[in-house]
């Protein structure tokens, strides 16, 4: 049997402000849309390891995420999910990012 290094989905809630029309007098609503971005392999933190985040704040994080170098940035504060199939593995925010030598990191 062959081990699969990225055996989930990774998806991010991409979302758009409302804006107001000038020409109407209305407001245009957002979109939220998840979108899926590659694949992904998630390690939940059953040991209370902490991650330094990018204003200096430790903080404890539920899971990271392995991707591949080819996933695109994803800020701080993005909605994700990782799905294995029909079924949602996890969710949660982005709280670090990482683009390592070998691989992307995601703390949420």
């Amino acid at each position: 049997m062959a081990i699969i290094q990225y055996p989930y989905r990774l998806k991010i809630c991409k979302e758009t402000e409302a804006v107001f029309d000038q020409n109407t007098g209305d407001w245009i609503p957002g979109t939220a849309e998840w979108v899926d971005i590659g694949q992904c392999r998630d390690e939940i933190n059953g040991s209370g390891a902490r991650v330094t985040t990018q204003d200096g704040e430790n903080y404890v994080y539920s899971a990271v995420i392995y991707a591949p170098l080819s996933t695109p940035f994803i800020g701080n504060g993005s909605k994700v999910e990782v799905w294995d199939g029909d079924f949602k593995r996890m969710s949660g925010n982005v709280v670090r990012f990482g683009r390592g030598q070998l691989n992307v990191r995601i703390w949420v």
